[in-house]
Order: structure tokens, then sequence, then C-alpha cells
């Protein structure tokens, strides 16, 4: 999986400023009637595992089980919403919740603003008459949640920069492009559901999988 965007809890993306990803947790068992629900493949799927110790240099840690890439460094990181990120009920979330799944979630770029990459690698190999499915949930934050000791960036107070775009990504190998979708990006403080789904054809089948 790849996602590019802000800030986010589960894609790559690219964006320019703050998005917030989650994904849905599914029980679809991998080759139950031909179809393989990716975030059972996924070691972090709902982001809840932390980060990644901080490379020197860089002000917050890529999150467990993701390779993450952008600009700043990492480019993306993990983090737990509070109500400065979304208000329960106007953020569209049905439950109430802050969050659709947990208590964390992907933020992506980092920071303030920026360009973020995150991707979902060793997912194994796609194989034929099998439809790969993901639901994603993607969201706009009010404010900035992790600025890790970042000057010039507050959390929970300073504002995120608007997002420029968010793009999901089934990989092969050398990461080429299998297929690609664009994602609408959720006003300030709102969720949105996506669902996603792609069926290799061809020689595309035995190939590395990567999201």
């Amino acid at each position: 999986m790849k996602y590019t965007h802000r800030e986010f809890k589960n894609v790559i993306w690219q964006v320019a400023p703050a998005l917030l990803v989650s994904l849905a947790v599914a029980g679809n068992a991998y080759g139950i009637n031909t179809v393989v629900d990716l975030s059972t493949l996924m070691p972090n799927p709902s982001f809840e595992l932390g980060n990644q110790m901080i490379a020197p240099g860089n002000q917050v840690g890529c999150p467990v089980g993701w390779t993450c890439g952008g600009s700043p460094a990492p480019g993306g990181t993990s983090c737990a919403p509070t109500i400065a990120q979304y208000v329960p009920f106007a953020d569209l979330l049905p439950t109430g919740r802050m969050v659709p799944n947990g208590v964390d979630v992907g933020q992506c770029p980092t920071l303030l603003a920026g360009s973020c990459t995150l991707y979902a690698v060793n997912l194994g190999t796609y194989q034929a008459n099998t439809t790969y499915t993901l639901t994603l949930w993607v969201g706009t934050p009010l404010t900035v949640a992790n600025c890790g000791g970042a000057p010039g960036c507050v959390a929970n107070v300073s504002l995120a920069s608007p997002v420029a775009r968010v793009t999901a990504y089934f990989l092969g190998n050398g990461n080429a492009q299998f297929a690609a979708t664009n994602i609408p990006v959720p006003a300030p403080g709102q969720w949105q559901k996506i669902s996603l789904s792609f069926t290799p054809q061809g020689i595309r089948s035995g190939k590395p999988l990567t999201f």
C-alpha cells in the first residue's frame, strides 16, 4: 500500500499537508472466496503499535510495520488524535468517536507541511483469480497532533496545512504501479471511508504485493 498525504491512519499518498488515515481491520482470512483483505496481511494495519526509533536528525519515528518516505524525514508517523483534531459526531464518524479504529492513526506528512509516502511491504505475492480489498479511512485534522520536537510546531495548536493530493496504489516488483486511486480530500475535522479493490491479471500474478 502506498499513500501520500498529510495525516493518515492507513495507504502511497502524495500530499502536501495534513491528513490522518486509518485502516478498518476486517476479519476475512486469506483465500476465502478468492477475496483477500489486505489488512489481514499487514503487521500494524491500524497504527496501534507505536513508532520505530527516531533516526538521527528526525523529529519523529515512522510507524512500526511501515516504510516511510518524504520530507521532512521520515515523512510519516503515528499519533493518538484528540478533540483538537476531530470533534465527535462533527467528524462524520457514526459512533461518536475521534478515530475510526483503536486510538492511533497514521500522520502524513509529518509536522506542518511536506510530502509523504507510506508503504506496506512484504505482503506476499499476488495470486491468480484473487481480488484484494482494503477499507481505508482518510481524515483531515483541524490541528497537527504530533510535532515531535520540531521548532515552530505546537501539537494540538498549530493548524494543519491544506492537503494537495491523496493517492493509494497497489504496487508490484520495483514499486511498479498496478492500480492507482485518487482519494477525495475530506474537509478539515472530518473522516471519510474509502473501499479499494484490485484483481491482478496476466503476468501480474506471482509478483510481490506492496501497498
